[in-house]
């Protein structure tokens, strides 16, 4: 009940129990992949919620986080209390923005309207991430589509993007400028400049219709909390709240960058402008004499800049500390850290380590990535064997439901301009001509692959200059992961690093025993 003495009267309401869950299984990743987990869950009438972390497996939850009450209500003032039950309780009411009817083409939203996965569209399954329709299909001339999942998702989806319009709507009293601003950080995309937007990405794959593009606005769900806590502080003036925003603005780094390849003495840079003017970055590596190199980014651009390495400094031993390359635009500093140009490799293997996942939008601004699901974990090694060179890789995986399953899981292996993809299920693609052997052994938690790579391919072990470049990767209908170096989810190419077989010893032919596949294991070859 909701009375109101303001009109003196009293509206029955009815509501709905809403839990937040952390679920167990984490979605595939793609650019726009919300970095907020979180599910909407209800139950029934009477039912416990605990029952919750008991559902179907295809709905699996770690956690039950928060219990909320949502409630459509009527336009009350200031004053209105809320009776549930026998307590009396007194919201702290928010001055509406712009209702959702009125957003949209049409002033209204598409209740038939599915969003797509796009590169430059919010995640369409995240009710958090449904605000930015809100704020992206009015200026692009469509229909807001309809908030995602069962009716309670789509009420919390609903009630998120209410709280951004009556935070942005505070703004916007004070100055419509500053609100664009703060609209562009939810909403920013960038685009390739000279490139018509049917033209490929560089790595063979669409951008899209024109005007497409890739997002490159905020995703952080920290940094979105906090901006939206600013937006909606209750202490504070309107004024006060706009200069608030103005400094959570000028604390931000809008300079988004990621490394895209490493090969042949020259390291590929991406760089990302999101904002509406010019962007200047300077780059040099750390202890060179030589003069920083300068590029500039078109406003709302993205662009690869190639660096030259600095010359191999001599080092003891085998140890090689890393070289640090800095970019530097206005106030914002980053620094990379890079390896040796190739890695050395010796007897009796060279170890690949733990294949890292495809990097999404807001694995780039975090500066970091996550993991692979151990269950679906990969690692590689190359090796001597039999006077030839091979990869050896053990790739985890659950218990495949059906033969597509297994199809749709293989290694990929890059040598320079040729490549091979090997199967789970055995089959096997690409430049197989002069392949020497292939072996797969399937147990009830991982398959292994060894791979014979044809001599023409490989250079001969034990000479100087002997250095070859190798990519793998692992694709999964779940995730896809690459040795060494990750690649944005949207790019086709697999990193390639440089790998030196100069000091390798022909007559050493010790190997690494890999570890047994597990107790109980059946060998379902």
């Amino acid at each position: 009940m909701i009375r109101d003495p303001a009109s003196d009267q009293a509206t029955q309401v009815l509501g709905r129990v809403i839990y937040l869950a952390t679920p167990v299984d984490r979605a595939e990743p793609r650019w726009t992949r919300s970095a907020n987990p979180t599910v909407v869950r209800t139950v029934a009438d009477g039912v416990d919620p605990r029952t919750l972390l008991q559902v179907e497996l295809s709905q699996r939850i770690r956690s039950v986080d928060a219990a909320l009450l949502l409630v459509d209500t009527p336009d009350v003032s200031g004053a209105a209390t809320l009776q549930l039950g026998g307590t009396t309780l007194t919201p702290a009411w928010l001055e509406p923005g712009p209702t959702l009817e009125a957003v949209g083409e049409a002033g209204l939203i598409d209740p038939e309207g599915v969003a797509p996965w796009s590169d430059d569209r919010p995640d369409p399954q995240s009710p958090f991430e449904w605000f930015r329709w809100t704020l992206i299909a009015p200026l692009r001339g469509e229909r807001v589509p309809a908030p995602p999942g069962d009716i309670a998702s789509q009420l919390f989806a609903r009630h998120v993007a209410e709280l951004w319009l009556a935070g942005l709507a505070r703004i916007e009293r004070q100055s419509k400028g500053v609100a664009d601003s703060v609209r562009d950080w939810l909403t920013a995309t960038v685009h390739w400049p000279g490139r018509d937007p049917d033209e490929t990405f560089g790595h063979g794959k669409p951008l899209g219709p024109p005007g497409s593009g890739i997002a490159m606005w905020i995703a952080d769900p920290a940094e979105l909390g906090s901006l939206l806590g600013i937006l909606l502080d209750r202490n504070r003036d309107d004024e006060s709240i706009m200069n608030a925003v103005l400094a959570w603005m000028d604390a931000r780094t809008p300079m988004a960058l990621w490394v895209e390849s490493d090969v042949a003495g020259r390291v590929t840079v991406v760089l990302a402008n999101p904002l509406i003017e010019e962007m200047v970055v300077s780059m040099q590596w750390l202890g060179e004499s030589l003069p920083p190199l300068a590029t500039l980014v078109p406003f709302r651009t993205i662009d690869r800049v190639r660096v030259d390495r600095p010359a191999e400094r001599p080092s003891a031993g085998d140890s090689h500390e890393p070289i640090v390359l800095a970019l530097e635009s206005g106030s914002a500093v980053k620094r990379l850290a890079f390896a040796p140009r190739a890695v050395r490799a010796k007897p009796p293997s060279l170890s690949f380590g733990a294949f890292v996942p495809a990097m999404t939008l807001a694995d780039v601004q975090a500066g970091r990535l996550g993991a692979v699901p151990p269950e679906w974990s990969t690692v590689a090694n190359l090796r001597r064997r039999d006077g030839h060179w091979e990869v050896f890789a053990e790739c985890m995986t659950p218990r495949p439901n059906s033969s597509s399953e297994t199809a749709a899981d293989s290694l990929t292996v890059v040598v320079r301009d040729r490549s091979v993809t090997v199967r789970r299920d055995g089959t096997i693609d690409g430049d197989v001509d002069a392949l020497v052997d292939v072996g797969v052994r399937n147990f009830a938690d991982r398959w292994r692959v060894r791979l014979t790579l044809p001599d023409s391919w490989m250079p001969r072990p034990g000479v100087t200059g002997a250095v070859l470049s190798m990519g793998l990767r692992r694709d999964t209908p779940v995730v896809q992961s690459t040795a060494v170096l990750a690649r944005a989810t949207f790019a086709s190419e697999t990193p390639v690093v440089e790998i030196d077989v100069s000091d390798w010893q022909e007559g050493i032919t010790q190997e690494v025993a890999m570890p047994p596949a597990g107790s109980g294991m059946q060998d379902v070859r």
